[in-house]
């Protein structure tokens, strides 16, 4: 009985700790992956969605007006919009962003392959994980990218893979400049902002709204809230693993209180043997 009480105690242990271990890695990479992808001290958006980004977006000159305001360091703009990928498959979400360099602009899981590798007339992307699972878009790989408004669908090399938590149906990312240059679309629905020392970022809002006709159409979020947020979300999600854990020292500590196997106790229907006549 002690025996079996003292293996179920640890077997139950052993579980938690796998849990606690295997849940605060996983919040560990989240916290790294947040600190990559959101390096900006504030952020502004055009759509609360990637499928609203055609309804709704900033003005081509927004980010060069937003760089000028007081306490603005620098500006990075993106272009995000849905692109229908497979037919009966939610559509990919394409990010067009500045991409001088991918390894530092993008959480890659792995060294990317270098531009000498494209052939004339291919166009360099970046795919996150969901893309290689869905379409085995491995690195080196040739898709064939529909970017609207240009002439047919873009023969693209994949060049890298990144790590995407926030998109679980695939994105891809290409330099700006290249798709500028192959849609003449100039439109951003997405904006970086870095602050100077000791700006607040209230007063940059009400800056940036000033530059708008219509100031309801941004919304703003700074960095630390999205990263709060975000971890938050992780907490709710895997809040489950604290009742996994308090289950199995439960069922531990129950079962390792029970005789275990046959010839535990004495046999039902048997009296144990005692003295002559009793």
């Amino acid at each position: 009985t002690a025996s079996a009480t003292v293996a179920g105690v640890v077997a139950s242990l052993a579980l938690s700790v796998a849990l606690t271990v295997m849940v605060a890695s996983f919040r560990e990479g989240v916290s790294r992956w947040l600190d990559s992808v959101l390096p900006a001290d504030l952020y502004a958006r055009s759509a609360g969605s990637s499928g609203a980004a055609d309804q709704a977006w900033l003005p081509p000159d927004f980010a060069t007006r937003a760089a000028a305001l007081p306490g603005v360091a620098r500006v990075e703009a993106a272009r995000q919009q849905a692109l229908p990928w497979a037919p009966g498959r939610p559509a990919v979400v394409l990010i067009a962003r500045p991409l001088a360099d991918p390894a530092a602009a993008l959480p890659l899981l792995a060294t990317p392959l270098p531009a000498s590798t494209l052939q004339p007339g291919e166009l360099a992307v970046y795919v996150s994980e969901a893309m290689v699972a869905l379409y085995g878009a491995q690195p080196g790989s040739v898709i064939r990218l529909p970017l609207p408004r240009a002439q047919g669908p873009v023969t693209a090399r994949v060049l890298g893979v990144w790590r995407d938590y926030a998109r679980q149906f695939g994105s891809v990312v290409v330099a700006a400049a290249d798709y500028q240059r192959l849609t003449g679309d100039t439109r951003i629905n997405d904006l970086a902002l870095w602050l100077q020392p000791g700006t607040e970022p209230a007063a940059v809002q009400q800056g940036l709204r000033a530059l708008m006709a219509d100031p309801g159409l941004l919304e703003f979020a700074a960095s630390r809230e999205l990263r709060q947020l975000s971890l938050r979300i992780f907490d709710r999600s895997f809040a489950v693993t604290y009742y996994l854990q308090a289950v199995a020292i439960a069922i531990g500590l129950g079962r390792g209180g029970q005789p275990v196997g046959p010839g535990a106790g004495p046999a039902q229907g048997v009296r144990p043997a005692g003295p002559p006549g009793a």
